[in-house]
């Protein structure tokens, strides 16, 4: 008789779904809803009535304004001349007080560029002071925004290596050589528009920048470190294109949906009742069946997407004492980001923090098998690969 209730237990939890949700978009906000009465089993010819309506998952932003996401900075700091010949002096008789001041634009969320204007004093190899200025134009990379999806707030830091070219000018000899500069800048937002700065970096030209050396050499180097204020010009912020429609899910067999993850709530909260249903089949292939639920992160993290998922985690632990069964977690994370050895270490965190959400619930943890997929590129679109998916089955 409990046979015969777990195989139409299984039965009932084939072939109907209802209010199944599903996660698309890159947004990691937008859900699409389907609702459907039944759905067919494997092997039949009957197709999905109610199709949900996707996005192409992909973050998209416009490209900044005329008068947009323009910035101002002025510093002060340290730089210290290292030339050659290294002439007579230790580091700390080559530092010199200098100043930094530079007018620059984001014209993406990547991208940006700038002019800059650095001078004061240097020591040169007889550590005599020779006044200098240094300009140059930059661009910049903000490798910060290849982890974001949102800039609703701004963001408070922002790391951003630069390389640029110029001119370096001794004011004493009046020679204008040609330099290379290079550096990495760290901004930490104070308020909307103002952000605290600070910056390492150095610029390289000619040996005959200070008068000594060979001609059509590099070896003069003025390496600089500063701190300072940025304000903000102008709209600051990045507005995210319309998500461009994919279209509808076609009409297709449940053999066919594999690449859409989706989650039967209806059948976890009914759980009980089926198997306590006095109905018998023949079907012995239900002896055995899989009821998967799917939890979705946020890139990078193990931060759900919505907490209302953790509703679930009471369900199957309810499921599990019930009915004895086992549960399978498999941990994963999208391959399209992050390095292989990052997503491996990610689907392991995440298949561990569902797993000690259920082991509070009350699930003891030899009920559980934990797996990591690692990076995936299983389902469309891609963020939905960022998930842990928790199987419950019943041992035989």
């Amino acid at each position: 008789m409990k046979s015969k209730k777990l195989m139409i237990a299984a039965l009932c939890l084939a072939t109907t779904v209802a209010k199944a949700q599903v996660v698309y978009g890159d947004d990691e906000k937008d859900y699409a809803r389907t609702t459907a009465s039944s759905m067919p089993m494997q092997g039949t010819s009957r197709s999905i009535q109610q199709q949900p309506s996707i996005s192409d998952g992909n973050n998209r932003f416009r490209l900044s304004g005329i008068g947009d996401n323009w910035f101002a900075s002025v510093q002060a700091g340290v730089s210290t001349f290292l030339g050659a010949p290294k002439g007579c002096g230790d580091f700390y008789d080559k530092t010199k007080y200098t100043m930094v001041f530079s007018l620059g634009k984001w014209h993406s969320r990547f991208f940006g560029t700038r002019v800059v204007y650095q001078g004061f004093k240097f020591a040169n190899c007889d550590k005599q002071s020779v006044g200098y200025q240094n300009y140059h134009g930059d661009l910049m990379l903000n490798v910060s925004s290849f982890y974001r999806t949102t800039y609703d707030p701004l963001p408070k830091w922002n790391v951003i290596p630069y390389i640029g070219a110029g001119i370096i000018r001794n004011s004493e000899l009046h020679n204008k050589p040609f330099a290379i500069s290079y550096g990495l800048i760290g901004n930490c937002r104070l308020s909307k528009r103002v952000s605290l700065s600070a910056e390492v970096g150095g610029t390289s030209t000619f040996q005959t920048f200070d008068g000594k050396g060979k001609d059509k050499h590099f070896g003069d180097n003025l390496l600089q470190g500063s701190v300072g204020l940025t304000i903000g010009i102008g709209k600051l912020g990045w507005e995210k294109k319309p998500a461009k429609p994919v279209g509808m899910l076609p009409e297709q067999n449940i053999t066919d949906l594999t690449p859409f993850p989706r989650n039967d709530y209806e059948g976890l909260r009914r759980l009980r009742e089926r198997m306590g249903s006095e109905e018998t089949t023949t079907d012995e292939r239900l002896a055995k069946f899989d009821a998967p639920i799917l939890f979705f992160f946020k890139i990078n993290s193990t931060e759900l997407i919505d907490k209302q998922q953790l509703v679930n985690i009471s369900e199957i632990a309810g499921a599990v004492k019930e009915f004895d069964l086992n549960l399978r977690i498999v941990g994963a994370a999208d391959s399209k980001t992050g390095t292989k050895k990052i997503n491996r270490k990610l689907s392991v965190k995440r298949a561990k923090y569902i797993a000690k959400l259920l082991m509070k619930a009350g699930v003891p943890k030899e009920k559980m098998i934990g797996i990591s997929q690692g990076g995936i590129n299983i389902y469309k679109p891609y963020t939905a690969n960022r998930h842990t998916c928790v199987i419950l089955y019943k041992k035989d």
